[in-house]
């Protein structure tokens, strides 16, 4: 939980919305579930009256005197207070929230004062029906909840910062300061189907027409990886009515022209048979053990962060009695690799 709370206040110092803003949305948003929600309210009232009513019969049953019963309230009171406020720090960080310690009591009595005020309102417009009117506190905490949400890339980015090794978080940064110049805005609203397809048009353009030049496997990339910063901001608003909808955009393609170019690049890149003869030598001379490490490279196209970890337990036959290797930490989008011996 403190590991949470202090990514939460690093990626709030990204966030153009200010702390306080967010708090009293979030004030909001709880207002508005529990005020439209009339059978979740009245089964959390029944469930809190049947607990109250058996703590009261197991401390009349003691027969204790009032002042034992007394102190015993209050210990309640108090353990119930503790509880509100840890239910108010485990809520803020699955909503991606960060509350700092001195703020967290006045939050949590903020919280209950919404869910009240928002059971309340709920009562009364079971009783009063098309007459009901929402209280001044009711129609501005609904206020609140209705604000849009002012989310910038770096605000997601340094949510998703303690999951990305170095290299990854500076390429992120350089996409974001990409779409900064191209598009202007770094709001999380600015991403959407239109500016995305412009943002890869742009890179793959020619430097001379003002674009960056470079490929289209560049540009398409380029604009997944800012899109993927909406899923990490949704996944840390799983209950906000503000999570944001991921726009689809039209990934650039290749001519049968481009492709057979880039097929000619890959072969002249590839090593010659007769460097890898050398190099298979210089294995067998210098570290024989590893012979097989060269064959592995060239015959099974296997990188060079995975032929080296190799256990015999990733070797074995599948169903159709062909052997294969299983690349379970393979780079792929779905963590799989079978390559077949």
């Amino acid at each position: 939980m403190a590991d949470l709370q202090r990514r939460l206040l690093e990626a709030s110092a990204a966030n153009p919305e200010s702390p306080d803003e967010r708090m009293r949305r979030e004030l909001g948003v709880l207002y508005v579930q529990t005020a439209d929600n009339t059978e979740r309210v009245a089964a959390s009232k029944q469930k809190a009256a049947r607990w109250l009513e058996q703590a009261f019969d197991d401390l009349a049953g003691v027969g204790a005197s009032p002042q034992e019963r007394d102190r015993y309230l209050k210990g309640v009171l108090g353990d119930l207070k503790k509880l509100l406020q840890s239910m108010t720090q485990m809520h803020a960080s699955e909503i991606g929230l960060a509350v700092e310690d001195d703020k967290l009591l006045s939050y949590a009595t903020g919280v209950k004062k919404a869910i009240l005020e928002g059971a309340e309102n709920t009562e009364k417009s079971i009783e009063s029906g098309l007459l009901h009117r929402e209280s001044h506190l009711g129609r501005g905490l609904r206020e609140e909840a209705g604000k849009p949400v002012h989310t910038s890339l770096l605000y997601a980015l340094q949510l998703k910062r303690p999951d990305l090794g170095q290299r990854t978080i500076l390429n992120y940064e350089t996409q974001i300061d990409a779409w900064k110049e191209h598009v202007g805005d770094l709001s999380l609203s600015s991403v959407r189907s239109s500016s995305l397809n412009s943002f890869i048009r742009w890179l793959a353009s020619p430097v001379d027409s003002g674009g960056r030049g470079m490929g289209k496997d560049s540009a398409n990339n380029y604009g997944l990886k800012i899109r993927s910063l909406l899923k990490v901001f949704n996944q840390h608003c799983d209950n906000d009515q503000h999570r944001i909808l991921v726009p689809g955009f039209d990934l650039l393609q290749y001519s049968e022209t481009e492709k057979r170019e880039k097929v000619l690049k890959v072969r002249e890149r590839a090593a010659s048979d007769e460097t890898c003869m050398k190099m298979h030598r210089a294995i067998v001379d210098l570290y024989p053990d590893l012979v097989a490490l060269v064959p592995l490279y060239r015959l099974a196209g296997l990188r060079c962060t995975e032929a080296p970890f190799l256990q015999w337990k990733h070797i074995y036959q599948d169903r159709s009695g062909i052997w294969v290797i299983d690349l379970l930490w393979s780079k792929t989008a779905d963590g799989i690799r079978l390559i077949p011996i």
